[in-house]
């Protein structure tokens, strides 16, 4: 069902699909729904394998552990290729070596108002360096690693507080963006390192 709803997403955005995807950090939701917490990234590696499977092969067929999904004829394909830009999240070690090795970029987070996740060049720079570094040990070009911020306003903050955090994230972090054209190709329109 995740990789047809992708796949029809990017189908109807012309190509614009972006999928942020991460393990999640609620051991209630995790009870909820009946799954051990500590099965998470092994899941969300299956996952993405799983979603490969599905957006390369037709049919797509894919055994793993924690998620099987058996011979489907998949004509439907994202306008992307190979596939649309995943980005992955989280701060955990775990978390950032999934992403070096496995994804398009990196989803941080900035909470403005909260006092716990406020901006800092640090909490966006280190993280992304350390990304950076691992992505070439696993023979990755970390030039080619995304980074998306994600601003999550509080109850606290003002507007003032978020447009601060923007303000300071594009002034103090790495980035490089790309516009992802339907042929999957990339054309640079603003560059910063």
């Amino acid at each position: 069902m995740l990789a047809r709803s992708l796949t029809s997403i990017d189908l109807v955005s012309g190509g614009r699909l972006v999928p942020g995807l991460g393990v999640g950090w609620s051991p209630e939701e995790y009870l909820a729904v009946g799954v051990p917490m500590a099965q998470r990234g092994a899941r969300l590696d299956e996952c993405l394998d799983a979603l490969e499977a599905y957006w390369s092969d037709n049919p797509a067929e894919y055994h793993g552990r924690h998620w099987s999904v058996p011979a489907t004829y998949a004509e439907l394909k994202p306008v992307q290729h190979p596939r649309p830009p995943i980005y992955l999240g989280g701060y955990a070690p775990a978390a950032i070596r999934r992403a070096a090795r496995r994804a398009d970029g990196w989803l941080p987070v900035v909470r403005p108002g909260s006092g716990a996740w406020e901006f800092s060049p640090a909490a966006i720079n280190d993280p992304v360096n350390l990304l950076r570094n691992i992505a070439a040990e696993h023979g990755r070009d970390p030039t080619q690693l995304g980074l998306i911020l994600r601003v999550y306003p509080t109850s606290e903050g003002t507007i003032d507080q978020i447009v601060d955090a923007i303000t300071k994230a594009e002034q103090h972090t790495p980035r490089k963006a790309r516009i992802r054209r339907p042929d999957g190709n990339c054309s640079r329109y603003r560059s910063r390192t």
